[in-house]
């Protein structure tokens, strides 16, 4: 986050930091990753599958 220039955080949940001065938050646990169908084998598709176990709102 510091070398987008990014100030953080502590999360309520999860582990990783939130971004300070987002006017809301999602904090979720990984569940899974889902490969998806790609046209070009160069690059692959993927979903990514989580359970939000925090909402902040400021």
């Amino acid at each position: 986050m510091a070398l987008a220039g990014l100030d953080s955080l502590p999360s309520i949940k999860a582990r990783p930091p939130r971004v300070a001065g987002a006017p809301a938050h999602l904090e979720c646990l990984y569940y899974c990753t889902v490969d998806l169908q790609s046209d070009d084998p160069e690059s692959p598709n993927a979903m990514v599958i989580g359970r939000v176990v925090s909402i902040s709102i400021d």
